[in-house]
This record gives C-alpha cells, sequence and structure tokens, in this order.
C-alpha cells in the first residue's frame, strides 16, 4: 500500500502549469516541524521539506485557494523521479501525488466554495442548499455549558431563521473512547 498523509505549511505560492495536452499540474512544497529528543535527552527541532504535485481540477483549485504560509493536509502516494544534475550527476526525488489536498484547521478557518465542474453537477447541487449563516447574536458560545438531563443530551435547537431552516433532531450517540499505547 502506497499511501502517505503529510501536514506542514506551504514554502511558496502553488506554481500551476499545464501539460502540452492541456492537463492541469500544480506544484508546491510543504516545510514539516517535527521534535525529538536525542540520545543525550535534549529536545531537537527539525525541519523537513516535501515536494508535492497535484493535477486536473485538484491543481486548479490548489493554485486558487491556497498560499505560501497556510498550514494544509495532503494525502496522496509516493512517486520516486530521476534527473541529472547540471554537473551529470544522478538523483533521486521522492514527491507526493496529492489525492487530497485541505487546509488546515488547526490554526485557520475557512469558507469552503464549491467549484463548478463542466458537467455543471456540483453547481446544480448547491442550488437551493446554501449553508446555514450566523449574524450577531444567533450563536452562543456553548463551552462549559450544561443542558437539562445531563451531559449526554442534545443542547436545544434554536429557533430557525430565514438563513437557516428548521431541522431535523439527530438522535444523540453513544460512543466509547479507546486509550492507545503509552509513549
Amino acid at each position: 500500500m502506497n499511501n502517505v498523509s503529510i501536514a506542514g505549511n506551504l514554502t511558496r505560492d502553488p506554481e500551476l502549469r499545464y501539460t502540452p495536452q492541456g492537463q492541469a499540474v500544480a506544484n508546491f512544497s510543504l516545510a514539516v516541524n517535527r521534535s525529538y529528543f536525542n540520545r543525550a535527552g535534549e529536545r531537537v527541532e527539525a525541519t523537513d521539506f516535501v515536494n508535492a504535485n497535484a493535477w486536473g481540477k485538484l491543481a486548479e483549485n490548489v493554485a486558487e485557494s491556497l498560499r505560501k504560509g497556510n498550514h494544509v493536509v495532503v494525502s496522496g502516494r509516493l512517486q520516486s523521479r530521476q534527473y541529472e544534475t547540471e554537473d551529470h550527476s544522478k538523483r533521486t526525488a521522492i514527491d507526493i501525488q496529492a489525492e487530497e489536498v485541505a487546509a488546515s484547521l488547526r490554526f485557520a478557518t475557512v469558507k469552503v466554495t464549491p467549484s463548478a465542474r463542466e458537467n455543471g453537477k456540483a453547481q446544480e447541487a448547491a442550488v437551493g442548499r446554501q449553508a446555514p449563516t450566523a449574524e450577531a447574536g444567533q450563536v452562543a458560545n456553548l463551552a462549559g455549558a450544561s443542558f437539562p438531563g445531563g451531559a449526554n443530551n442534545a443542547a436545544p435547537a434554536a429557533a430557525p431563521t430565514a438563513q437557516q431552516p428548521a431541522q431535523q433532531p439527530v438522535p444523540a450517540m453513544a460512543t466509547t473512547a479507546q486509550a492507545g499505547p503509552a509513549l
């Protein structure tokens, strides 16, 4: 299995090009920060740089949406390539062929806008279905709030507004947490 997911900061704006056949390709690179403890017990900070490529509509969306410094998550497959330097040395590089690219919501927020597809299905699906929006005073900070009936009950639903249609209540689901291995 050749799958990889990586999160990092874009080191430059994505470069969008087109092949002679008209296929879009976006090249970009990520700076991936990591830390570890060396044998002396000292914390060491290191940065790895990873090149990635996106193709087709994904490439166009990446080039349009992302900029240098954005924290992104890239999922795809590893692919090696060989090239020759100016001094005729042969080198091998490993790139990520991106299948999915997303802005990381760990340090930022995003507004998702469906892109238009050639067959129009994305636009048809979006017509008449607008994401709920909140105006001042409609959203309450629920951190630490308690609700009648205990912690497992859902929060009382707010009254529907013109921008937010009425929604059916979702039944509460029981979840169990499993502890992972101790590190």
